[in-house]
């Protein structure tokens, strides 16, 4: 689990401690737990393994369906879902998402049908959290050259105000208390990392996530952070306990923060070097790889085949080359009374552009169409061929080739030997 992207590990370890904390006080040896939008990767159970959890999402899918454990269902309104079902109800990352005229709807929901209480975790509105996805998003772009999905409904939804949500916890006559956490600056430095690396480089991915998740998540709380988190309970003892747990785990001072920002520096050097070395690697296998072509290229064998009357063989070739243009003029005095001619190109893959065969006798010259050549392209598109499979080749037939003289090619190779 040390590797999970560290800000789905911030809030679901955060979640493990609050569960701990709540069966501490209430003398249990699990819990049920239904997470709200869990999606498929099923964090929460990896996290709390001996919980019995269930997961409601408003879309699941195909091969979910008959899991279960996965409830399809819309939080706004749990219809199918009885009051007091579940010990312990979960939302992480998933309030802030929810439209802004069906928030107080998704709360009722979720403390109607906990027994002894709901854990909201989200980004809420500030105006530097604001700026920060806004920032986010922009740099995800443009590496990404689309918007970051989760951003982007971060700030079409509008994130939702603290100040607001606690009035309508108040108005359901609930406790709660507030815990924040995950330094804004931390959050930016180590994403905008991240994101130069998601989907190509594993190691380097995981290099930053195992090293957070080890040294940085149980300081990493400043003045202004990402995500806070909320627990709900009618329980007013139990709220009271698991408040005094959580600011005792989470005790973070000043000293502690700034050897936690020292420790960020130090993840952004390791990774900055591992990418240096990276790059010298890259640099030397292209180096490997254009030398590799480079001799290739030297290698290249085309040949036509001359068919007298007894077919095509290697009796009758004539090897050539092309020169920079990709043009070739071959003599063909030397063989008398040719019938059909076949030209390889080359000895594998290969695709080209056909700009022109032209065959020259004594008084004459005759352009050869696409339409008179036979070949076992695999497509062929105007002029363009494609030769997907070994020995590809051409054959001009069906045209008189009495007393040719000569035999112009000129092709513009787009891909070879691929």
């Amino acid at each position: 689990m040390h590797n999970v992207h560290f800000d789905q590990y911030q809030r679901y370890k955060t979640a493990q401690i609050l569960v701990k904390n709540m069966k501490k006080k209430l003398d249990a040896e699990k819990i049920s737990i239904l997470e709200i939008g869990a999606n498929e990767h099923r964090n929460l159970e990896k996290f709390c393994p001996i919980e019995e959890v269930r997961f409601l999402d408003i879309e699941v899918p195909d091969y979910l369906l008959s899991d279960p454990r996965y409830i399809l269902g819309d939080a706004t309104n749990l219809v199918n879902v009885n009051d007091d079902s579940y010990d312990l109800v979960i939302a992480l990352d998933v309030y802030e998402h929810i439209p802004r005229d069906k928030r107080e709807a998704f709360i009722s929901e979720l403390v109607r049908v906990s027994k002894y209480g709901v854990f909201i975790g989200a980004p809420f509105y500030t105006v530097a959290t604001s700026n920060l996805e806004k920032r986010g998003n922009f740099y995800y772009k443009s590496i990404h050259k689309i918007d970051h999905r989760w951003l982007l409904e971060h700030i079409e939804n509008g994130l939702p105000h603290l100040d607001t949500t606690l009035k309508f916890i108040e108005s359901l006559n609930q406790n709660y208390f507030v815990f924040e956490q995950g330094s804004l600056e931390i959050w930016e430095t180590i994403n905008y990392y991240l994101w130069q690396v998601e989907g190509i480089d594993t190691d380097c991915e995981n290099l930053i996530n195992t090293f957070y998740n080890n040294e940085i998540y149980m300081n990493d709380i400043s003045s202004e952070n990402y995500r806070k988190f909320i627990f709900i309970s009618s329980n007013q003892d139990l709220c009271q306990s698991v408040n005094k747990d959580m600011t005792a785990c989470f005790n973070c001072d000043k000293n502690k923060f700034d050897e936690t920002l020292r420790k960020v520096d130090r993840i952004i050097s390791l990774f900055n070097d591992l990418l240096l070395k990276k790059d010298v690697e890259k640099i030397r296998i292209q180096q490997e790889q254009i030398s590799q072509k480079e001799i290739a290229v030297t290698k290249k064998i085309r040949k036509l085949y001359l068919d007298s009357g007894r077919g095509f063989s290697e009796d009758e070739i004539i090897v050539f080359d092309l020169d920079e243009n990709g043009k070739v003029l071959i003599d063909l005095t030397k063989t008398p009374n040719i019938e059909r001619l076949r030209v390889d190109f080359a000895e594998s893959k290969i695709v080209f552009l056909l700009n022109e065969i032209k065959l020259i006798f004594e008084e004459k010259e005759h352009v050869v169409r696409v339409n008179d050549c036979k070949s076992n392209a695999k497509f062929i598109y105007h002029n363009l061929f494609g030769f997907l499979d070994d020995d590809p080749y051409l054959i001009i037939e069906n045209t008189d080739l009495k007393g040719i003289k000569q035999i112009l090619f000129q092709i513009e190779i787009l891909e070879e030997g691929f």
